[in-house]
Formats: C-alpha cells, sequence, structure tokens
C-alpha cells in the first residue's frame, strides 16, 4: 500500500528516491500536464505537511519521464541544430562588425606607432573631434572611417583623416568668419544701431 501522507517535503524527496518516483507540486505546470497525460492509475496524488499548511503533490515513475525523454529525442536534436545555427550566424555577423571595426583599430595603431611622444598628446583631441563629428552625423566611428577612406583621391588614410578633420572644423567657422570679414569692412555707422 503507497503511502498517502508524509510529514514533511524530506519524507516525500527520501519516499520518492526510494521507489524510483518523481513528484510534482499541485498547481504546477508539471502535475497539470501529468494528470492530463497519464491515467489514474500511473500516478498517486499525497499530501505533504509544509510549513504553509498542507499541499498536495503528485507521486508517478521514473520511467515515465525517462519515456518521455526518449520520445522528445528528435525534437531535442532538431532543437540543438538551430540553436548551433543560430550560433553561428551570430558569430558571422559579429565577425563581420568586427572586421570593419578591426580596419579602424589596424589603421589606429598604424598611425600611432608612426608618431613621436610629442605627438601622441595630439591624438586625443584628434580622435575626439573624430568621434564628434561621427556622433554629429548619426554614424560609428567605423562607419565614418569607411567614408572617409572611399572618398580619398590620393594620399594615405591618415592624411585624408586630418584633412577630413580640418575641412569639417572650417566649414563650420566659414559664416561665422564671414559676418567677422563684413565688420571688418563695413563703415562704423553700420556697426552702431543709430536709434
Amino acid at each position: 500500500m503507497p503511502q498517502r501522507e508524509f510529514a514533511n517535503r524530506k519524507a516525500l524527496l527520501a519516499y520518492a528516491e526510494r521507489n524510483a518516483l518523481v513528484y510534482a507540486w499541485e498547481r504546477s505546470p508539471a502535475f497539470a500536464k501529468r494528470q492530463r497525460l497519464l491515467s489514474p492509475k500511473e500516478y498517486d496524488i499525497v499530501e505533504v505537511r509544509r510549513s504553509r499548511g498542507v499541499s498536495r503533490a503528485m507521486l508517478f515513475s521514473q520511467a515515465i519521464l525517462l519515456a518521455e525523454w526518449e520520445a522528445n529525442a528528435p525534437l531535442r536534436e532538431a532543437l540543438a541544430i538551430k540553436r548551433e545555427r543560430l550560433r553561428v550566424n551570430r558569430a558571422q555577423e559579429r565577425r563581420a562588425r568586427g572586421q570593419a571595426a578591426f580596419n579602424v583599430r589596424l589603421a589606429i595603431c598604424h598611425l600611432l606607432t608612426k608618431m613621436t611622444p610629442k605627438s601622441l598628446l595630439q591624438v586625443d583631441a584628434f580622435w575626439k573631434s573624430l568621434k564628434e563629428i561621427a556622433t554629429s552625423g548619426n554614424m560609428s566611428l567605423s562607419d565614418l572611417l569607411a567614408v572617409i577612406d572611399s572618398g580619398r583621391h590620393h594620399g594615405n588614410l591618415s592624411s585624408a583623416m586630418r584633412l577630413f578633420v580640418l575641412n569639417f572644423y572650417w566649414e563650420q567657422r566659414k559664416p561665422h568668419d564671414d559676418r567677422r570679414d563684413q565688420a571688418d569692412h563695413a563703415e562704423p555707422s553700420m556697426l552702431i544701431s543709430i536709434p
């Protein structure tokens, strides 16, 4: 005669291990699934005393779980293959993105190795300017460097990058300089508003 009541959870666990049984708590998805799939002869509902009162659990054979495990082997294999494909695709995407970033890092390393210690102090301002330009154009630094690289007509990439930064800030100052030039050539009466 199977035991119907247990003093605590430990007693239930010990009984289940001794008799090669598995348990599922009432109101759990596993309980509902087994109650739906198994016949009443294949499981027992038992009561377990817990700190919050009495709970019910379902006891059934481990052999049922093993049979389900074996039956789901093709599905598990298919899911494993799908996971592996997703992993490979993500790795390829990361590599593709990383390749562009690697090219930028390679250009940066190339620039830094040719610079003297004195010019290294100027590098921070230069890269800060490049990053500001990239964010103002809503693009990444590597995308900006790719645009600079594709747009250069002659010379090396480091020169093209320096010229790009110089031209960018030159174009920004141009309207301001035009107003200053007009003010320099204007008559004094034009500078002062006469009431």
